[in-house]
Formats: C-alpha cells, sequence, structure tokens
C-alpha cells in the first residue's frame, strides 16, 4: 500500500475548516477535520490545533502527543508551549 502523496493545499483547508468546527464547540468534528489534515501534510499548526481541541475534551494524553510532536517539527512554537503547560496543569 503506497502511503499517500502529500497535499498542503487540501490539509489547509481541512485546517480551516476544523478551526471553524473548534469554534462552533464541535471538537470531535474538529479532530476529525486536522487528522483528514495530518494524512495530507502533516504541520506543526495542525497538530497544535488537534492539541487544543483534545485540550477541550480533557483528553490530555492525545493533547500531550500531538503538542509533542508539534515541537519535534518547530521546537521554537510557541503557541505549542503554551499548550504544552496547559496539558500539565
Amino acid at each position: 500500500m503506497e502511503a499517500p502523496k502529500e497535499d498542503p493545499e487540501a490539509a489547509e483547508k481541512l485546517k480551516l475548516w476544523g478551526n471553524e468546527q473548534l469554534k462552533e464547540g464541535n471538537q470531535l468534528k474538529a479532530i476529525e477535520l486536522y487528522t483528514e489534515a495530518l494524512n495530507h501534510h502533516r504541520t506543526e499548526a495542525i497538530l497544535s490545533n488537534r492539541c487544543l481541541a483534545y485540550t477541550q475534551l480533557r483528553k490530555y494524553k492525545e493533547a500531550l502527543h500531538d503538542v509533542e510532536q508539534a515541537l519535534y517539527i518547530k521546537p521554537d512554537f510557541a503557541k505549542a508551549h503554551i499548550r504544552a503547560f496547559t496539558c500539565y496543569q
């Protein structure tokens, strides 16, 4: 089975839809959209956003996993450091 081809444009669209769902309080749908976006293109921003959705659902283990991956991609990503701190509160 072939790995899916990178598609940053599709990932960005899915991330934006996920952001809309998150703003409306639909964390589960947002997580679904962010996960699909990550299948197209893995970025620290998408991981950080999915972390936020998990945090809002109090799923701190999943949130921490995502934020750790975001920081691996971009160690100086300030928003991810803030979200990591939130996971430990």
